[in-house]
């Protein structure tokens, strides 16, 4: 059986979440100007115009957001509670990505705060609905990025492909 602690840290671990930032700001920026012209390939116009516009579309829908369990989450659990956890129950890294280090750490609170903490989590509705919004968001996500990553490989291989016929 899960503890008060245990469920309130995984709960909170859960909303722990960078939104992906996706661009495409470059190619946008190369479309605007018309320098795709020089491209002779209108398969490879075609295929770039796609991975840029919908692709990147949906992850940024799907996992390029932050997601309302966050919001919901930490508007239950008290700031006090929040803090605790940002210092003791993370590592995060200075690099420009921030990549965050969860791992599990020791309650500093009675087990009489911990059961309001729980009480209110557990009787928030909206919150499972928020949770099950963002898990199904993650999935869909997970698709989104093996077609990104199946564009990628169509795109290396039209693009070798043309190399190979302009030498």
């Amino acid at each position: 059986m899960v503890d008060n602690w245990e469920l309130i840290l995984n709960a909170f671990h859960a909303s722990q979440v960078n939104s992906m930032v996706i661009t495409n700001a470059t190619y946008q920026e190369l479309r605007a100007a018309g320098e795709l012209k020089f491209l002779k390939s209108v398969e490879l116009k075609l295929e770039l115009d796609e991975y840029y516009t919908r692709d990147f579309s949906i992850l940024q829908l799907t996992i390029g957001s932050i997601p309302p369990y966050r919001t919901t989450i930490r508007r239950l659990l008290p700031f006090y509670i929040q803090k605790h956890i940002w210092t003791h129950c993370q590592n995060v890294t200075n690099n420009r990505f921030g990549n965050q280090l969860l791992f599990e750490c020791e309650s500093a609170f009675s087990e009489k705060e911990e059961i309001k903490v729980i009480d209110m989590i557990m009787n928030d509705q909206k919150l499972l609905m928020d949770l099950n919004f963002w898990m199904s968001n993650l999935e869909v996500g997970l698709y989104s990025l093996e077609n990104v990553r199946a564009a990628n490989q169509n795109l290396l291989g039209l693009i070798r492909a043309i190399q190979k016929k302009n030498l």
